[in-house]
């Protein structure tokens, strides 16, 4: 089991407290929840992210890696129970194209990805929680 002890902080648009302070506590409340039941804690590692690593966590980044697409938008990388890279992001919509674009993430990766429309802690009620779940590494680096 990984051991990391690195606070759990929901991420949320700059300002949502100071606007609406019952959004912020929904927020941190959904994120802490989430942590808990699955085991994840917050990527406190060096390196940049990369989709690969949600394939293969040893990947290391090279100018060939591509960007973050835009149906990851909102996105935070966390470390899993058993090592693997996990992703959650918080688009504000799910459209035909970013729902093709998950399903080529999972495609590509390997990776499991699970949306929630009523979960995300990034602006509750306006985004949707997606949830890449990456393989353990099993293998060499790349």
């Amino acid at each position: 089991m990984i051991q990391n002890d690195a606070p759990i902080r929901a991420n949320t648009p700059p300002g949502v407290a100071e606007q609406d302070p019952g959004a912020a506590d929904l927020a941190q409340a959904r994120c802490e929840a989430w942590a808990l039941l699955t085991g994840a804690r917050p990527y406190t590692g060096t390196g940049r992210p990369c989709l690969r690593k949600l394939a293969n966590p040893k990947h290391r980044c090279t100018n060939a890696c591509r960007p973050m697409p835009w149906a990851l938008d909102h996105a935070e990388w966390w470390k899993g129970p058993v090592g693997e890279f996990v992703v959650t992001a918080h688009p504000y919509g799910l459209t035909d194209d970013t729902l093709e674009d998950l399903a080529r993430i999972g495609r590509e990766t390997g990776a499991q990805v699970s949306i929630d429309p009523d979960w995300s802690w990034y602006w509750p009620g306006t985004t949707s929680l997606v949830v890449v779940w990456g393989r353990p590494w099993a293998g060499k680096a790349r």
